[in-house]
């Protein structure tokens, strides 16, 4: 039986005034680990992301599978707080 609702684990929590939260998929979270076992924080190559800016996710996915990750679908959301 695929019974998803197997693996669904619930946290909850508040996130700091400065916090971000990074939701990515498998692609895109295994380089962005190794980025960060590499000393290079996964929120350095996030960060300069335009909300909604197109162009500059796919920037990210070309850097991304350059630099070695999974030529895979790609996909992120960043929740962070309001500027």
């Amino acid at each position: 039986e695929d019974d998803p609702g197997r693996l669904v684990r619930v946290a909850e929590g508040v996130l700091p005034g400065n916090g971000l939260l990074l939701l990515a998929s498998d692609a895109l979270s295994a380089w962005l680990l190794r980025r960060e076992e590499r000393g290079e924080p996964a929120w350095e190559a996030v960060s300069p992301l335009g909300l909604g800016d197109a162009g500059e996710f796919e920037a990210l996915v070309a850097w991304a599978r350059e630099d070695g990750a999974r030529n895979d679908d790609m996909t992120l959301v960043r929740i962070a707080p309001r500027p």
